[in-house]
């Protein structure tokens, strides 16, 4: 009898066990936590980084102020980045230089910084933003809320939604 009841409990621990991976991946998957982490100390925050310093080149591609490719460069600066990390800090990378500072210009008066206003009151809900308290989609939010044209709205939203990837 014991040995059944041990039994049971061990395999009610490994059929947990993918469930407790892929809330760990999920949270290694956190951009700023892991920007934080790693590039703060070098870099400061993220996104004056990533705008004064990284530019999409005519290919379409990020690059450094001299040419270099930034996918590249993850592979291997500061011990590099894993294959799960590096196309989101890419995505992120991606909209902040497209925005070129949106949010600093039109939101932060108001709101804490994008991270933090992603992290506390957003979320990701079929595959869409969506206001984490109030259940509204931002995107069509965002389209009558802080005098954003509908561009500005709809880049403002593909930045959450990059922050927000990988996030449950």
């Amino acid at each position: 009898m014991t040995r059944h009841i041990l039994f049971s409990a061990l395999l009610t621990i490994l059929a947990a066990l993918p469930q407790l991976a892929a809330a760990q991946s999920a949270e290694a998957l956190d951009f700023h936590a892991r920007f934080e982490e790693r590039c703060f100390s070098c870099h400061g925050h993220s996104g004056p980084f990533i705008r004064d310093h990284l530019q999409i080149d005519d290919t379409g591609a990020i690059v450094t102020e001299n040419g270099r490719s930034v996918d590249a460069l993850l592979d291997r600066h500061a011990g590099g980045l894993d294959e799960a990390e590096k196309p989101l800090f890419l995505s992120v990378f991606r909209k902040q230089i497209e925005t070129g500072g949106l949010f600093r210009d039109k939101c932060i008066i108001c709101h804490d910084r994008a991270y933090e206003l992603a992290r506390l009151k957003l979320i990701l809900r079929d595959g869409r933003v969506m206001g984490r308290y109030s259940d509204r989609d931002i995107g069509t939010f965002l389209l009558n809320h802080g005098r954003l044209t509908p561009d500005e709205a709809e880049l403002m939203t593909d930045v959450f939604f990059a922050l927000l990837q990988g996030r449950r």
